[in-house]
């Protein structure tokens, strides 16, 4: 199993791992397990697209932290 690159640096992941584990490993079983499900998150293909982290509150499904 390789995991996504993005992973360590993911800064949604940095600042909720502890907070909101449940969200956390749901989020990290659906996009980040796999090099090849990884390609749906939405933060990955942002920073891909702009060289540029998105905000730390937007989770792997575009949404934002609060709007969950």
């Amino acid at each position: 199993m390789a995991v996504c690159e993005r992973l360590e640096n993911c800064g949604f992941f940095k600042k909720y791992k502890d907070s909101y584990k449940g969200i956390c490993t749901a989020l990290i079983a659906e996009y980040c397990n796999y090099t090849e499900t990884s390609k749906l998150c939405e933060r990955k293909k942002i920073f891909n697209e702009t060289g540029v982290s998105p905000d730390d509150d937007m989770m792997p499904n575009g949404k934002m932290v609060d709007e969950v």
